[in-house]
């Protein structure tokens, strides 16, 4: 019986409920809601407390950004190019390391030297402070840590002269190649499938190359920024592979629109290298 009267009650409420809701005007209702209220006090108040003492513990407040939504956006395009040139220094960074590890296969073989000048004649030579007296000799193949730097050109009791290979004349043959990132995050350097080309120092920095017909340079898909590492067998063979520039321009020939003129220069202003390594063994 207690049981019927319970759902007789509920029932009720509820219908009450739902006619001060939508159907008995707010002037009406509004009066006793004060006192409605005043019954679930003892409910509230501590529910209330405790959900404030809870937010003020585990929540802090969030400050609103009060910047408009261009300046939002500029800032994300400026944190872009920033993470972009981090990305940048990064592979640099790999591609040095790389460097220096090759560069550890012959270090043992040479010897360092202090650069004590420029040739003042024009031509793209650098004088070095080796002597016959530590070994140096005509002929022997120079480099640096980004690469590879000429040829000793002439050596003496005072010092010697190395020949850069971008000076005019200078021939060598040399492959592309480029670096490429791997699936694990390294970077590991890819040859382009292509014979040997020829370059020649054409005395102001560069090498230029004009044995590519367009054809296969577009087929091999070679691009500004490739690597050119030498493939020369008139160079020792541990040299082989070693960085001598990266492609600058590549332009079909004026006179000769069927061939490319390719030109490769080194990472570094050679005349302005401070040491270098000659290769004495």
């Amino acid at each position: 019986m207690s049981f019927i009267k319970f759902h007789h009650v509920f029932l009720m409420l509820l219908t009450l409920a739902t006619l001060g809701a939508f159907v008995i005007p707010p002037r009406f209702t509004d009066a006793g809601r004060a006192q409605l209220q005043g019954l679930f006090s003892p409910v509230s108040r501590p529910t209330r407390w405790v959900a404030g003492w809870v937010h003020e513990k585990f929540v802090k407040d969030v400050p609103q950004d009060q910047r408009s939504p261009k300046t939002i956006t500029d800032e994300n395009e400026r944190l872009k190019v920033s993470l972009a040139s981090l990305d940048a220094q990064l592979d640099q960074l790999k591609q040095l390391n790389r460097d220096r590890e090759l560069l550890g296969d012959v270090r043992d073989l040479c010897i360092p030297l202090a650069v004590t000048g420029a040739d003042p004649g024009g031509r793209e030579s650098l004088s070095i402070s080796g002597t016959t007296l530590q070994g140096v000799r005509q002929g022997m193949k120079v480099l640096y840590p980004g690469g590879l730097v000429g040829v000793v050109d002439r050596s003496g009791a005072t010092g010697a002269q190395v020949r850069l290979l971008t000076d005019r004349g200078f021939k060598l043959l040399g492959r592309f190649g480029r670096f490429v990132s791997r699936d694990n995050g390294s970077i590991e350097f890819a040859r382009i499938a292509t014979d040997p080309v020829l370059f020649t120092g054409q005395g102001d920095g560069t090498l230029v190359s004009s044995n590519f017909t367009t054809k296969d340079f577009q087929d091999a898909g070679i691009k500004t920024g490739d690597w050119l590492t030498l493939d020369d067998r008139d160079w020792p063979m541990n040299l082989t592979g070693y960085k001598i520039g990266r492609v600058v321009s590549a332009l079909p020939q004026v006179n000769s629109p069927l061939f490319m003129q390719v030109t490769v220069a080194p990472v570094r202003n050679l005349l302005e290298l401070r040491e270098v390594m000659v290769m004495v063994k």
